[in-house]
């Protein structure tokens, strides 16, 4: 017997399908300068394989197609692994190398063990199929959706950590955080989390199959498909190798990061007054989207020697730096009357913003006032005295 809503549902699955196929072939075509993308495509092209198996299972039957039955049901394990190769290639610039096959190893098991299945004839894997759609899963299926559960929790936590930390890096690199901070992601990343909540409370109410299983189904799709999507609009993060190790700058207030390698102080304290003088005399920070990588090479040091000098000298990191330039640059000019006829976005255009709503917020979180709050500030009058 259909259950009441199937027809939905498999329409969801044909169309998820369908797009999800369509998004793959884009994310793989388009991975080119964009590494973490082939991940996301992979993560996307099973996904839909999976959810295309279970279209055809459910409206032509198990009798007719049997060689369909725990095919795909590996394909959870690979999942998780999944977002998390996609997550930590984004943020830290790097392919993931041969250790990270270990990732496949959860995979690799699920296989093993559904060999039995795969391997029985058609009337036993119409069987099994039956069993799971009216009945729920037997003891090893439910078992084998613990240990799911379990580790998407964990890749889940780990995705989100990467995220997290990801923030405080791109501020040591970066003076502007359009496109870098990947606040989307973290958002999604909670959303998923919302929707492992939910099947964990399906679980142990036991009704991880028929409609319930379908309705998790639909709310991964629409996750994985909003990931997908703004994957295709996120440029790379680090489009230059990142710098190898050099000796970190120290001083006698240093933090012990800085602490196993020293530089006297004579010299920090050079690179730090030759920093704040081309500053001052260049004023590279009016130029949009400067880097650390740019402005060392500018001072002829190396990014690594320059971000502890602007850590430990200057007690800020670059991006904090490079915009309270930008916004005493921008007071300058909201002070100056020959500027009064610029509006409050030439102004931050001049300073070196990409964008309005992008200095609004810098400015009011430094000053505590709006731009234009700045402009029309009442000022203080010449004593006549």
């Amino acid at each position: 017997m259909v259950n009441a809503g199937s027809g939905v549902i498999d329409i969801m699955l044909l169309l998820g399908t369908l797009h999800g196929l369509a998004l793959a072939a884009a994310l793989l075509l388009r991975a080119q300068g964009r590494r973490a993308n082939r991940w996301l495509g992979l993560l996307i092209l099973f996904f839909a394989l999976d959810m295309g198996s279970l279209w055809l299972l459910r409206t032509q039957g198990p009798e007719r197609l049997p060689h369909l039955v725990g095919l795909s049901d590996p394909f959870v394990y690979l999942y998780s692994p999944l977002v998390y190769l996609y997550v930590r290639t984004l943020v830290r610039g790097r392919s993931p190398g041969r250790r990270d096959l270990v990732h496949s190893l959860p995979a690799l098991a699920a296989l093993a063990a559904a060999l039995p299945l795969l391997t029985s004839d058609g009337a036993h894997k119409a069987a099994h199929w039956s069993q799971a759609c009216e009945h729920g899963p037997a003891d090893g299926a439910t078992m084998a959706s613990f240990l799911a559960l379990s580790l998407s929790l964990l890749y889940l936590l780990a995705s989100h950590r990467l995220v997290r930390g990801h923030r405080a890096a791109v501020r040591e690199r970066f003076s502007d955080l359009q496109h870098r901070d990947l606040n989307w992601l973290r958002l999604l990343l909670l959303a998923v989390l919302a929707m492992w909540s939910v099947s964990v409370v399906l679980f142990l109410a036991g009704a991880m199959h028929g409609q319930h299983g379908g309705l998790i189904f639909s709310l991964v799709t629409v996750f994985l498909y909003g990931v997908g999507f703004m994957a295709l609009r996120q440029p790379e993060l680090f489009t230059e190798p990142a710098p190898p190790p050099e000796p970190a700058i120290a001083t006698a207030e240093s933090e012990p990061r800085y602490s196993k390698a020293r530089l006297e102080d004579a010299l920090a304290d050079a690179i730090r007054r030759r920093l704040e003088e081309h500053l001052d005399r260049a004023r590279p920070y009016r130029r949009p989207g400067l880097t650390l990588q740019e402005l060392a090479d500018e001072l002829d040091v190396s990014p690594h020697v320059l971000s502890q000098v602007i850590n430990v000298q200057m007690g800020r990191n670059f991006y904090d730096l490079i915009n309270e330039r930008r916004v005493a640059e921008a007071c300058r000019r909201l002070d100056d009357p020959a500027h009064s006829h610029l509006t409050v976005l030439a102004v931050a255009m001049d300073a070196g913003f990409r964008s309005k709503s992008t200095f609004n917020a810098i400015f009011k979180k430094t000053l505590g006032l709006t731009p234009t709050q700045y402009r029309e500030r009442p000022r203080p009058t010449a004593s006549g005295s």
